[in-house]
């Protein structure tokens, strides 16, 4: 019995060995592998570095053209307030000129009668 016993562990010593020799083995191409997909997701990464850049100076430039677009229509505004206030003093100053006028005109009316 003993020996059936030493045999039986034997057995399952070596199914072990296997096993592990067998993982051993399988572990080069595992490894093979893996170096590629960190090749492909460096490269991939580089590219994704690239367009971030890239996106990164589209935005700035973005930016710079708001913050300009931004002080011109500020321009705009104060430009488009003085032009109202010159409209109204024009307007005031044609109510008043033609006042004048039909004051004249009145007068000189009711000196030829």
């Amino acid at each position: 019995m003993p020996s059936h016993r030493t045999n039986f562990e034997n057995m399952m010593l070596e199914m072990q060995h296997d096993q592990v020799m067998t993982d051993l083995k399988k572990i080069p191409q595992e490894i093979s592998e893996a170096l590629y997909k960190c090749k492909e997701l460096s490269k991939e990464n580089q590219l994704y570095c690239i367009r971030n850049c890239q996106l990164l100076t589209e935005s700035l430039h973005i930016k710079n053209q708001v913050k300009i677009l931004w002080n011109e229509n500020r321009q705009l505004l104060r430009e488009q307030i003085a032009l109202e206030e010159c409209t109204k003093k024009t307007k005031r100053l044609c109510v008043e000129a033609s006042l004048k006028i039909y004051d004249k005109y009145t007068q000189q009316q009711q000196q030829q009668v």
